[in-house]
């Protein structure tokens, strides 16, 4: 029987490493795939941003460190964008994280003289559902885009917000907002009797889409500086009023007309009055100013008519409204579209930096706002 015992030893030994060894080595595959899958996650969302190589890599390696996993000589994480194998190889935007460790050894060791490698592959990407034309590029803001009281907003088109905040998107009240998509950085919020119709499942925690206007997008300049064509201009009834530099602001309270081009208004603000009715056709206003504070807004009071419609063509091609990226940040500061204006607004109203506020009965009935 000694005998025996000690011919089977190695055997009993080899079962025991399978049991023990081979079990703890699929528990340590499950642990790498959630650090895998949580890493792949993290450096999608930078992909599909177009962030560079090194921040992709970066958010991998800080979130699997997040999960326990310090990478080292015995801990490799392995990063490609775009993935370099498997059924979405060469797809930009995407990400494959290889989490590669050496296994623990107990039995096994008496047996081999190298170490073995568990390891757990992962890929993520972000896939885009529809286009945005309302976004709120705020990070930080409460209700960066809010829909309230008993606005009824119908968007062929979807709403995205880049805040963080638990309410980056608010819809309340009595509100009805039918869009698609609806994206958000932080939650999406729908409280009261509000209504939030779209075709696909909202989006909260999503990626921060881009700036269309920004210097990832068309990355709009402003008009060099020249001299003024007038100042602190309040045209009188009938006026047909030419591009240019408008300093100082400009302030109608009679019926105004506008000739195609652009009409920068430097350090002051637009400001028609209730009653007045401004038309034009191939029209760029664009807010600038020597300081942020001078940098001026835009307010359409109650009873005041717009029919404006942005130029086709140029370098500001379909921008109606362009409020320079320097502009002030102040919370008393905002671009008001207010109660009971009759507006047609064909084209872009872009405010990078404040807030822009439709309130009270205010309508629009454009082709594309």
């Amino acid at each position: 029987m000694i005998v025996l015992t000690a011919l089977m030893m190695p055997v009993v030994m080899g079962f025991s490493a399978l049991g023990v060894d081979a079990t703890a080595w699929y528990m340590q595959r499950r642990s790498l795939q959630t650090i895998a899958d949580a890493a792949a996650i993290a450096a999608a969302y930078h992909a599909v941003g177009n962030a560079g190589q090194a921040e992709i890599r970066a958010a991998a390696a800080e979130d699997a460190l997040r999960n326990g996993y310090a990478t080292g000589t015995q801990n490799r994480l392995i990063v490609h964008s775009p993935p370099q194998t498997g059924a979405y190889a060469g797809r930009p935007g995407l990400v494959e994280i290889v989490a590669d460790s050496d296994a623990k050894l107990y039995f096994v060791s008496a047996f081999l003289d190298r170490p073995v490698a568990v390891a757990a592959r992962a890929v993520a990407g972000g896939v885009a559902v529809g286009e945005h034309c309302v976004v709120a590029l705020d990070h930080n803001a409460d209700r960066a885009l809010e829909f309230s009281g008993t606005a009824n907003v119908s968007l062929d088109c979807g709403v995205a917000s880049n805040s963080s905040s638990l309410q980056s998107i608010y819809v309340g009240g009595n509100a009805s907002l039918t869009a698609d998509p609806a994206q958000a950085f932080g939650d999406i919020e729908v409280s009261g009797n509000a209504r939030l119709n779209t075709k696909h499942p909202p989006q909260p925690y999503s990626q921060r889409v881009t700036d269309p206007y920004g210097p990832e997008g068309r990355d709009l300049q402003l008009p060099p500086k020249r001299s003024c064509d007038a100042n602190k201009l309040k045209p009188s009834s009938g006026a047909v009023l030419s591009p240019g530099r408008y300093c100082g602001g400009l302030q109608i309270n009679k019926d105004v007309s506008f000739k195609p081009g652009v009409y920068e208004l430097y350090d002051g603000d637009l400001r028609v009055n209730g009653n007045a009715q401004l038309t034009g056709d191939g029209v760029t206003f664009i807010l600038n100013g020597s300081s942020a504070n001078k940098i001026g807004t835009v307010k359409i009071n109650g009873g005041a008519k717009a029919d404006l419609t942005a130029a086709a063509t140029g370098p500001y091609a379909g921008v109606l409204f362009f409020q320079s990226p320097a502009a002030s940040t102040a919370s008393n500061l905002s671009n008001d579209f207010l109660g009971g204006a009759s507006m047609r607004l064909d084209g872009a109203l872009y405010f990078p930096n404040q807030e822009v506020k439709f309130s009270g009965g205010a309508g629009s009935d454009p082709a594309c706002l």
